[in-house]
């Protein structure tokens, strides 16, 4: 009678273990969620995004251009219409024209494009924002807000192919307040970029350090531990029990592969 007992007292113990992780995965969450504004303000944050597509690529075949665009927004954006050198063009898209967030579609536009020759392409949204990209080549002047200002440059300023440089501008901009800033090159061909809002550039601090350790922690301590807690219950699992655990994991992986290819 007593061996029977203890053995039914060992049954509910594990499978009171198993259910400690599961509590605790539930505690973190919580704590995630209720205080995650907290954790972002240590890190730092972005600014606000403006309705204007991510153009991924441009490619030249005889007669078009195909411009490849995503949706980098929390809502979705919509193809309005497409300018070639600033001339309104027609074109067809290969995809939705209505992109949720992270999606992509091909713009297609019959053009009869010069080989060599700079061009400028933009992507207008429904809600009248543009997104323009520049085939460019080497620095000659830079402007903020059109005006064109001083500048230094941390690097050398005729650039080969895939090399960087750094542009100092002395410039007093005002926090929160959008601008623009563009750089020409020495072919008079002009690269401009929007920014919706002026922030300030985190850098490292005693407060973004603890952000980013609480973020570690939470990514990679946590699932290990709640799995190393779990794994006396494993052990005592049934074995269809047990298969059903290893099917759920595979399925979520699976799930990742494809999501993530998907999304490249």
């Amino acid at each position: 009678m007593e061996a029977g007992s203890a053995t039914a007292r060992g049954r509910m113990g594990w499978r009171l273990w198993a259910v400690v992780p599961v509590l605790l995965l539930a505690i973190a969450v919580g704590l995630v969620v209720t205080s995650g504004a907290s954790l972002v303000d240590l890190v730092g944050t972005n600014p606000p995004p403006a309705d204007e597509f991510d153009i991924r690529r441009v490619e030249f075949s005889p007669g078009e251009i195909r411009i490849t665009v995503r949706n980098p927004q929390p809502d979705d954006l919509t193809i309005a219409n497409v300018n070639v050198d600033d001339a309104i063009v027609p074109f067809t898209v290969d995809g939705p024209t209505e992109l949720g967030r992270l999606r992509s579609s091909t713009i297609v536009v019959p053009f009869d494009w010069v080989e060599e020759d700079p061009i400028t392409v933009g992507v207008t949204s429904s809600t009248g924002i543009e997104t323009v990209e520049e085939i460019p080549a080497a620095i000659a002047t830079v402007t903020v807000d059109d005006a064109v200002v001083p500048f230094d440059v941390d690097g050398p300023a005729t650039l080969g192919r895939l090399r960087s440089s750094t542009i100092v501008i002395p410039f007093d901009w005002v926090q929160d307040d959008p601008i623009s800033v563009g750089i020409t090159s020495s072919t008079g061909i002009q690269t401009v970029e929007e920014i919706p809002a002026a922030v300030e550039t985190p850098g490292a601090s005693p407060s973004s350090v603890l952000g980013y350790g609480i973020i570690g922690f939470l990514v990679g301590i946590v699932p290990v531990a709640l799995r190393l807690a779990w794994l006396p219950s494993l052990r005592r699992a049934a074995p269809h029990w047990l298969a059903a655990f290893m099917a759920l994991t595979a399925g979520l992986l699976s799930f990742l592969a494809v999501e993530a290819l998907s999304e490249a």
